[in-house]
């Protein structure tokens, strides 16, 4: 429990630094699928595609009822006997309902029943059911001069380990935010959007107690994208900053001991633009890409109590940084509604700076 404790405790600050230079995917593991056009991809310019934005459904789509019901399954086995990876994940999308009035509202609901285990350690194997759900709603005038989305989206689960008699509580917000958004010419839509996230993590044990919370309160968001439909020239640009809170506390012998809170702050913005050039049946698309985004760390000396989220003095020299820019190019050739080929390159200049 331990050593998982430690790995999550590195995946909270690692994860949500590196992903922001990817765009945002429902299932996990897909963004693992990098093959996947993204820039030179022209249906990829909205804003649901390219900043996750729920007001993007009305650009993408018009049906009136849709259910997905799906599983999916990732098996992570040995590669020899002196190997010790044994993993699994198993989700059952059940079900995942989208109702909508075309170019009005629509309703979105999923409920996602996850299964993960973790076979590494002889006779100590660690699993975690995990019930992950969501919900949105949007809604715009017909003319969309006015959008307006609400969405939440968590998990909860409680983690065991074989022959132990410690549990983990886990339970968390992926995203819970309002978006609002206006279509102010044929040719350009605006939006902003404000929410939170939220981990919690609790692990009860006979002798020893620990807990920490880890999230962005808040996490404010602004994008603009140019172009329309048989206009030969796309743009998007989005820009997100967020503020960071972690504590933790450990409990021992009915001792509570309090470790250094952390507070941070996160800034990323990308931009992407697309052309078309036509010739008889072929359309020729060249396609550029640049993104920033910086997550700040800040330790402080704990206070009385971590559970209001307050610090104590700033640990001068202590703090960290993780920051990328990358830069992308590429291009795609269309053949009438035949053929479709993408080209595209993207490089990370990554930096971690401490105290």
């Amino acid at each position: 429990m331990r050593l998982l404790r430690i790995l999550v405790f590195c995946l909270i600050f690692a994860v949500p630094a590196f992903s922001q230079s990817i765009s945002s995917i429902d299932i996990p593991g897909q963004q693992l699928s990098l093959g996947f056009p993204s820039f030179t991809d022209r249906d990829q310019y909205n804003s649901y595609d390219f900043c996750n934005s729920p007001l993007g459904i009305f650009e993408k789509d018009s049906f009136r009822v849709q259910v997905n019901c799906d599983f999916r399954s990732d098996m992570w086995h040995a590669a020899s006997k002196s190997d010790s990876l044994q993993k699994s994940y198993t989700a059952w999308n059940v079900p995942d309902i989208t109702l909508s009035k075309p170019n009005i509202a629509y309703l979105k609901l999923y409920y996602t029943p996850t299964s993960i285990s973790d076979d590494s350690r002889n006779g100590r194997k660690l699993s975690l059911p995990l019930q992950r759900f969501g919900l949105t709603l949007a809604g715009q005038v017909p003319s969309g001069i006015f959008q307006l989305a609400l969405q939440g989206k968590g998990y909860y689960g409680d983690e065991t380990a074989e022959g132990n008699p410690d549990t983990r509580l886990i339970m968390g917000l992926e995203d819970l935010s309002a978006t609002i958004g206006s279509r102010i010419h044929e040719l350009v839509m605006i939006g902003m959007e404000g929410g939170a996230t939220a981990k919690l993590d609790t692990l009860r044990d006979p002798i020893i107690n620990d807990r920490y919370f880890a999230g962005e309160i808040p996490v404010l968001g602004w994008y603009i994208e140019f172009g329309k439909k048989g206009f030969p020239i796309a743009s998007d640009f989005s820009l997100h900053i967020g503020t960071h809170r972690f504590v933790y506390v450990v409990d021992e012998n009915g001792n509570s001991v309090n470790k250094d809170p952390l507070r941070g702050d996160s800034l990323a913005w990308k931009w992407q633009g697309i052309g078309e050039i036509r010739q008889n049946d072929f359309a020729y698309s060249p396609a550029l890409f640049i993104s920033y985004w910086s997550n700040h760390y800040q330790p402080y000396q704990p206070t009385a109590s971590n559970n209001d989220l307050s610090v104590g003095q700033e640990l001068v020299g202590r703090d960290w940084k993780f920051s990328d820019m990358t830069l992308g190019f590429g291009a795609s050739i269309h053949y009438k509604n035949i053929l479709k080929a993408h080209g595209e390159y993207t490089h990370s200049f990554m930096a971690l700076d401490y105290g």
